[in-house]
Order: C-alpha cells, then structure tokens, then sequence
C-alpha cells in the first residue's frame, strides 16, 4: 500500500498533536474579507497567502467516529455485496463465528448497520478465491486490521496554498471543488456528534463513509490527472534527455535459453526515442561510426556515394551542408528526422549524393568506413544505408548495455518507477544478421532484429511485462516517461543495484514482479458472460 494514497485522507496519529483543527467551512467571518482563522483558508492554520508554509502545512479536522479508511472500504465492500447492504442498514444479518462471515438473516433475527459491521471486522474471515487481486485485497485488508491502522477519527487537510481561492474581477470567488468536498464533510460530522451513541448514529456514519469515499477518489483524480493539483504543484519535474511516450505491448521472444537477454529487466524502445534519450552518446557513436570517415576532421570536402555509381566520390560541400553534419544544432535536426516513420527507410542524402553504401549479403551486413576500399567482389552487394540504419548500426554498441528508469507519473506506488536495461525496437518483421566493421577486428556483432527495408518501424516504448501491473499500465494510451543513465560510474551502481533484490521486493516484503494480465482478464471478462473454467 502506497503510504501517499493512506496519508492523503488520514493524518498520521502520531503528528495529529503538532496540526492545528479545522473547525468551521465560511471563508470569511461575517459579510467582511477577513479570512476565517479557524476556516479552510486559515492563515493562522496554514500561513499567509503566499508562502512557502501555506504551501507545505498540514491541518485536520475531527470526524467524531471511527471511520474505515475510503481505499479499505472500498476493498471490504468489493469483497462480498452483502458489507456494503449491512454498513447501509439494508441489509439483515448474523455473524457466523464458525464461518468467520457474516450470514444473510431477517429483521427478526437479525442485525444490521455500520456498527454491527464494524463490531465483527477483527473477527472476519475473508472468502478467498485463486484470484491474485483479491488475494491482494484481503492480504492489506488483514495487515492493517491487524496493526489496528483501518480506522481514523480525524481527516488530513491539504495545504491551503495548494487549493486556495481566487478573487475574480468581478469580485465573485472561484474555488478550487476538493473546497466544497471538505465543508461536505466537515459539515456531516459537526451534525453527526450531535448523535454519537443515539438510535439511528449508525446510518450517519455510513454517509460520512460515502462522502469520504467521495472526497477520497477526487484527491486521487487530483494526482493522476495530468495538470491537476498534486501533480501540478508537487510532482512536476523536468530531467534533461528525458523521453516520454506511449506504453506499448509486444510479445517477449527469447530465442534461446542461453541467452543473456533478461526479460525481467528489459525495457524496449523505438529508436528515435532511445537516440534522443542519449542524446550525447548517440551523436558520439554516429561520428565515430560513420561521419568522421565521411567528412574528416576539417575542410569543406566529403567522402560521399555517387547515386548512379554506387562508387566513392569526394564532393566540395558549402558551409550549410557541413554545418548540419558537423554541429549539434544540425545533429539535432538529423536525429529528428527519425521521428517520422517514412524516412527512417529512405537512403540518407547530402545534396544529391548518398552518404554512405553498405554491403548487405544474406545474413551479414559488412560496413567499410573507407569507401575506396570496397573490393570488386563486394561491390555487387552495395547500396545505400538508411536513416534507421545510420543510427541503428552506430548505437549497436551501446544497445542492451545502458541502464535506464521508467517512470509512470504521477508516482503513487512503489513500482511507479523501476530501473532497466534498454533493447531497440526496429521494424515489425526483421532480420537475424552478422554486422561488422572491416578492419575493426572487435566489431562482429550477431543482431537478432536488424531492421528490413520497407517494412515500418515500432515506435513507442515497452516495459518488461512483469512490471506492467506495477506501473499501472492498460494499453490505452498511457505515457511512460524513459530517463537513461550515462555516467560511468552511475551505469555501475545501476547495474549493481540490478544484482540485489531491492528492484524486485517491495518495502512490504511482497515481491513488485506480477505475470497477471489485467489486459487480457478485462477482455475475457466483457466478452463473456459465464465464468470461464479450465
């Protein structure tokens, strides 16, 4: 359990004595503009508008009954229909001590509302299934029934400043609606200690429980909306090289087990978005790989592949042209171009002459960086790289070896954010090539999924499967965000961290890794009526 989405309802009992009480819901006293000290507003409360401690301080306000926390209600009521039916007294019931359940009755002999409810919890033994969800549910139902934290008599006041009111120029004010949620509460509660321990108290308190609910999923619309109030203010970053991007699916293939590719670790990335993600890197390896042996170290001349020919020509280039290849503005504007999906399998140009010619044979791609030297032999297997292919080939170095994050914004959970490795995804179908460098003899690389020409590339960016319910991913259009790690020395410590079982087991002990498939469970589940067996 996320102690963010506990802590935004209920106030930790041990620092309630150091907040000060929210007691009324007027924003000014009277018909002036003097704001209500003891009000949601409260500058004596929260700090004066404007400051950094009306940014940052908490208050709270009293329930004046114990109330179940909204995600735990929630978890109880989705359990069994006959919780909720007994919590809103619509419902008759006994408890079933040798059953540890509560069973259906009548008026007659039977019980019901909130505190007869509440009366059995510590007793109650949740029906299991083969459901890994549920079994989720009542694990943390049963965790913190057990530690005695399910229930509170207090609810947390976010700052002020986080949802202060506004003056219009009309003088009307504009709040913010978590606002009127809290007076909703608030106002409840006053009214309902007027009934604690009366006839009737019981189905007071299951309203507050729904208006709690209410108040609770609004806090958490505010923290997964994308410029709402938590994630707004409290949650906004921005990292240099950083690339977000569409959460996709795709099948993992290990085509032996002897390989060291590591499905639990391996994230998959198209290629703009890894280029752009190392941004230095990639414009490291795509000089040594190729520019440099194309436009040397000065000068205005280039070694470019004449298009009727195929055969090396040194060609007088203007300033503009060298200045795209050889800048990083230009490089830049280069490495851009891969992110239309068309061009990645056009020839790359300069001017009227193609950059560079590979010798492409059944299973192997041989690169010459001098393109004098390509023997008679070969020359029948030239023809002209590709944008996917400049940059595919250059960063094959770097491919699979470099550590990055994922990161699921807003990060409400522990698996919210996981360290990686990172693979390339090229094209849809692809190629099982020898790649080398003549004359380079370390340069021999056996690649699995070498691009083919004309068929388009995968964009998007793919998790390892097993953090897929960590993360929160459904496949329909969700973002996560990709951050890559380039120093030396924190590529070693990810790695390191990679060996240890801190990436894989949460602070509750229970492993973060899940093969469910929530995708494919909603499916069957909309597409069938009857539970399906086997």
């Amino acid at each position: 359990m996320s102690a963010l989405k506990l802590g935004l309802i209920f106030p930790d009992k041990k620092y309630v004595r150091y907040m000060r009480e929210v007691t009324r819901t007027t924003l000014f006293i009277n018909t002036g503009r003097e704001i209500d000290p003891e009000g949601l507003y409260s500058q004596e409360i929260f700090g004066t508008v404007g400051t950094s401690e009306r940014m940052n301080t908490m208050a709270y306000t009293s329930l004046y009954a114990d109330l179940l926390h909204p995600r735990l209600y929630e978890y109880i009521v989705s359990l069994s229909s006959i919780y909720k039916k007994i919590m809103a007294g619509t419902a008759y019931a006994k408890f079933d001590a040798t059953l540890g359940d509560f069973a259906p009755s009548d008026i007659v002999n039977g019980e019901t509302g909130y505190d007869f409810f509440m009366s059995h919890i510590h007793e109650v033994k949740f029906k299991e299934t083969k459901s890994k969800r549920r079994q989720n549910k009542i694990d943390v139902l049963y965790k913190h029934i057990k530690s005695g934290e399910y229930t509170n008599n207090k609810l947390l006041i976010l700052p002020a400043g986080l949802r202060d009111f506004n003056v219009e120029k009309s003088g009307s004010i504009k709040e913010d609606e978590i606002n009127d949620l809290y007076r909703d509460v608030i106002n409840s509660s006053n009214l309902m200690s007027n009934f604690i321990g009366a006839d009737g108290a019981g189905s007071f308190k299951f309203k507050l429980q729904e208006k709690m609910n209410t108040l609770y999923k609004h806090v958490l619309t505010l923290i997964d909306g994308k410029k709402k109030l938590i994630q707004g203010e409290w949650a906004s970053r921005a990292v240099e090289y950083r690339s977000r991007t569409v959460a996709v699916g795709t099948e993992d293939l290990v085509y032996d087990l002897d390989d060291d590719y590591n499905i639990t670790d391996m994230a998959k990335a198209g290629l703009a978005l890894y280029a752009k993600s190392i941004d230095p890197i990639a414009k490291y390896h795509l000089n040594e790989a190729f520019l440099r042996h194309v436009f040397g170290d000065v000068g205005d001349r280039a070694v470019l592949i004449d298009p009727d020919t195929l055969d090396a020509v040194q060609v007088d280039l203007p300033a503009v042209v060298i200045d795209k290849w050889r800048t990083n503005d230009g490089l830049d504007h280069i490495m851009n171009t891969l992110l239309d999906n068309d061009v990645k399998n056009e020839p790359v140009m300069v001017g009227d002459n193609y950059l560079f010619t590979l010798i492409d044979r059944d299973d192997t791609i041989i690169k010459y960086d001098d393109q004098f030297s390509i023997p008679d032999s070969d020359k029948s297997f030239r023809r002209p790289i590709t944008y996917g292919e400049l940059f595919y080939i250059a960063l094959l170095p770097v491919i699979g070896e470099l550590p990055g994050f994922i990161t699921r914004y807003p990060m409400t959970d522990q698996g919210s954010i996981i360290p990686v490795l990172v693979d390339v995804f090229t094209t849809t179908t692809t190629r099982h090539m020898t790649v080398e460098t003549v004359g380079d003899a370390n340069s021999e690389r056996d690649v699995r999924n070498y691009p083919i020409l004309d068929i388009p590339w995968i964009n998007g960016l793919k998790a390892p499967y097993v953090r897929t319910d960590g993360l929160g991913l459904d496949f329909d259009g969700d973002q996560i965000l990709l951050m890559m790690v380039m120093l030396s020395d924190s590529i070693e410590e990810v790695k390191k961290l990679l060996d240890t079982p801190a990436p894989y087991i949460g602070a509750d002990g229970i492993p973060m890794l899940s093969e469910d498939d929530k995708v494919l469970d909603n499916v069957l589940k909309f597409m069938t009526s009857r539970k399906i067996k086997g």
